[in-house]
């Protein structure tokens, strides 16, 4: 018996001395069960700051598949995924547990999985989903080569950076089979790893005193028999670090100004002084709309490419706050495009709002919910909420007035709220008053915006009272606009409205360089709007008109018109409207060239136009006499859009001839047989 449990023992310390090979490579048919857990801790602090608390923020996710393999290919195998258990746990007051489990549980997707463990997401039927972040973030781990129980092996790993679209954090990781178990079938696997940011041709410049580092470290069990991961476990820490921020007083800034303003201190006209009420400058936005994705054109992280452009856009204008340097900052609603963004939305806007807290420290921000960010039942919490830990004043929900004595100003911030009745009282204690508000204004918004957008708060120019204001912040509105000469909609930092080309025509209307944000001075009474145009140009080119053209004719005004765009159509948008394109006309197009175009824009929208129907003017037929066939035939081919090289009299005549020729082989009526 000894004998026996010693062979045992023997025949086992031999096989797991063993070089074994490590593959993911499933058996067709098979159901497998995987365990995937991740915590993410995102830790910020600014760098040479005195009293300045680290901030952090920690997710974490805990899913648990179905997986049953359908084919083996070249590149790996083909798996029919379900995903049966998700649990979300972040760290934060607010409910983002929530936002993105119920979309993800029991959701089926196609995984290709390659023999070293990297796993691709091939379709779950979107794009942008919260799995395809999740599994499409998961690169090759395993060793090519047979390995040993204690030997290490490293790979260098690439994964995107959720808080900086376009940016790819670069992973070298180490890897260690620590022990084999059940004869050798289960691998255990440790890892470890250090991240660092890489600058791609996609991601905006880190700029100075801007880093981002962090840890990796985790563990993988591997069913050698049935040839898959069951379980894996990962933590990522990510340090951000900022530069500390100049002092207001008595530093110079980048732009040259001195840190006390010259009229700083007792204002002449200030009825009550309370503080420094000689300076007050106000930074303007709204209409971020993060999370906004449009095209199906995604960047090489797999993130929708306009979701990326939006999230470009708030941090170029985040760096135009930060050298401003205003004392106050207001966020007039619309954060985001929906009320459960995508967890990298959310983690874009709490870095970019958090590195705007501590390079101005002094600044106080007021942001308030729009009717994007307003959940429409109470059961659901409001994202915004998460921003608090900030230290940014959230206002969501009701109205709620906020008093800063400092500046002898007072701010009603308004969310929107909609089918409730408003009162707009300024506050008579305080030299300055503001009102803060995301909805419409009545009289405002063309027709198309109110017909196709989700319907906000209303609001009458009398019971807005802007006369009664120092100032007006208003959001909702896309287009940089003017409702009094002291209220404004500061307009969306990028094209996200239901109708963009609307936007652009507008824009053009009214002799706005783009989007941007509103500076104003209430003690000057200065005003400017800081024009800030995306980073994805968008292009409406000349309309055409294809009366008369064949469809030859019209492939080649088509491509002349790309041909001429200014700087090419590459990566841009692209509208080209053509009129007057009969259907006949439309079907027998170069569709080959119109691909090409597409694939060389992110987007092009070839907008054609039926022609118009020309209808016979009353009185043309004889008093009292209805119009024969012949009339309506010559009525009807003289009135029709012909292509290039037809004779329309010819035209006209060959089908009364064949009028006739009908006629003849029919007979005469019955009316006429009796005449």
């Amino acid at each position: 018996m000894r004998l026996a449990l010693l062979t045992v023992v023997l025949f086992a310390r031999v096989a797991t001395s063993q070089p074994v090979q490590l593959q993911i490579r499933p058996h067709i048919g098979d159901t497998l069960r995987m365990h995937l857990s991740q915590t993410v801790e995102m830790t910020g602090t600014t760098a040479g700051a005195r009293n300045d608390p680290v901030r952090s923020m920690t997710t974490s996710i805990e899913v648990f598949t179905r997986a049953i393999p359908q084919q083996w290919t070249s590149n790996g195998t083909l798996m029919q995924t379900i995903t049966d258990s998700v649990a979300m746990s972040p760290s934060s007051p607010a409910a983002l547990a929530d936002l993105r489990r119920r979309a993800m549980q029991a959701k089926k997707v196609l995984l290709r999985v390659s023999t070293d463990g990297a796993m691709e997401l091939v379709d779950d039927g979107d794009p942008n989903s919260e799995l395809r972040h999740l599994f499409g973030e998961m690169p090759a781990v395993l060793s090519r080569s047979t390995v040993s129980v204690g030997e290490k092996w490293t790979r260098e790993m690439q994964i995107p950076l959720s808080s900086e679209p376009g940016a790819v954090g670069a992973v070298r990781a180490t890897f260690q089979l620590d022990s084999l178990g059940k004869n050798g079938d289960i691998a255990y696997i440790s890892m470890r790893g250090t991240m660092y940011r890489i600058n791609t041709p996609n991601a905006a410049p880190a700029g100075p005193g801007y880093g981002t580092t962090g840890q990796l470290a985790g563990t993988i069990q591997i069913d050698r028999r049935l040839g898959w991961i069951t379980d894996s476990k990962s933590s990522i820490i990510v340090r951000s670090t900022v530069a500390s921020p100049p002092s207001r007083q008595g530093e110079a800034d980048p732009a040259g100004r001195s840190g006390a303003p010259a009229d700083a201190g007792t204002h002449e006209n200030h009825t009550v002084d309370k503080g420094d009420a000689g300076t007050m400058r106000l930074v303007h936005l709204a209409d971020i709309h993060l999370g906004f994705k449009q095209y199906q054109r995604q960047t090489p992280t797999g993130i929708n490419q306009r979701e990326a452009d939006v999230a470009m856009s708030l941090r170029r204008v985040i760096d135009k706050v930060i050298e401003l340097r205003p004392e106050l900052v207001l966020i007039a609603g619309d954060v985001f495009h929906t009320v459960r963004p995508t967890n990298p939305a959310i983690l874009h806007a709490f870095l970019q709002f958090r590195r705007l807290m501590e390079m101005l420290p002094d600044s106080k921000v007021v942001m308030i919910a729009g009717n994007h960010d307003t959940p429409r039942t109470t059961e659901t919490g409001c994202i915004l909420g998460l921003f608090r830990s900030l230290g940014i004043r959230v206002v969501h929900g009701d109205a709620e007035r906020i008093p800063y004595d400092e500046y002898d100003l007072s701010i009603l911030a308004v969310p929107d709220m909609p089918g409730q009745h408003l009162v707009l009282e300024p506050d008579s204690t305080a030299k300055y008053n503001i009102l803060l508000l995301h909805g419409e204004i009545e009289g405002v918004l063309p027709k198309y915006g109110r017909e196709l957008d989700r319907s906000p708060m209303e609001i009458t120019r009398k019971e807005l009272g802007a006369e009664r204001w120092d100032y007006v912040a208003l959001g909702h509105y896309h287009v940089y606009r003017s409702v009094a000469p002291n209220a404004f909609y500061s307009g969306s930092l990028d094209y996200t409205s239901t109708n963009p080309w609307g936007e652009l025509a507008e824009e053009r209307e009214l002799g706005i360089e783009g989007k941007g944000i509103i500076e104003h001075d209430l003690v000057k009474k200065t005003h400017r709007f800081h024009s800030l145009p995306p980073t994805r140009p968008w292009v409406d080119l000349t309309p055409l008109s294809g009366a008369g053209l064949s469809p030859a004719s019209l492939d080649e005004a088509i491509r002349d018109a790309l041909d001429n765009c200014e700087g090419g159509i590459e990566e841009k948008i692209v509208r080209l409207v053509v009129r007057d394109v009969p259907r006949h006309i439309l079907r027998d197009l170069d569709h080959k060239a119109l691909r090409d175009y597409k694939r060389k824009a992110l987007h092009f929208h070839l907008d054609t136009r039926r022609p118009e129907i020309v209808r016979p003017e009353k009185g043309q037929a004889a008093p009292g006499r209805r119009a024969s066939l012949a009339d309506t035939v010559r009525d009807k081919l003289r009135s029709r859009q012909l292509t290039e090289n037809i004779d329309r009299e010819a035209l006209v005549e060959l089908g009364l001839h064949y009028l006739r020729e009908a006629d003849l082989v029919a007979g005469p009526t019955g009316e006429e047989a009796i005449a």
